[in-house]
């Protein structure tokens, strides 16, 4: 099941964005641009994730991307708001 999602995100064609996203139990946000989302914390983090999907909406089977992705990095641990804001700006 889809634990965190950037669904809320608008993004236009032809257009480049930056997005980083934190996901922990309780704490899930996104930040567009540097603008950041709504904290959701609701989230719940399996006992032994198995994937990260990126470019379509798993829970769903569509949305995709029609786009690509330049650059994907996975950094441990929790990142502050601001550091999400810098990621993403």
């Amino acid at each position: 099941a889809t634990q965190m999602n950037a669904a809320g995100a608008a993004f236009s064609a032809g257009s480049t964005y930056r997005l980083a996203m934190r996901v922990a139990a309780n704490d899930g946000r996104y930040c567009q641009g540097g603008t950041l989302a709504t904290l959701d914390n609701s989230v719940t983090v399996p006992n032994a994730p198995d994937r990260i999907i990126l470019g379509q909406r798993y829970n769903l089977g569509g949305f995709q991307a029609f786009g690509y992705l330049s650059e994907f990095a996975i950094i441990p641990g929790a990142v502050s708001d601001a550091n999400l804001q810098r990621l993403a700006a």
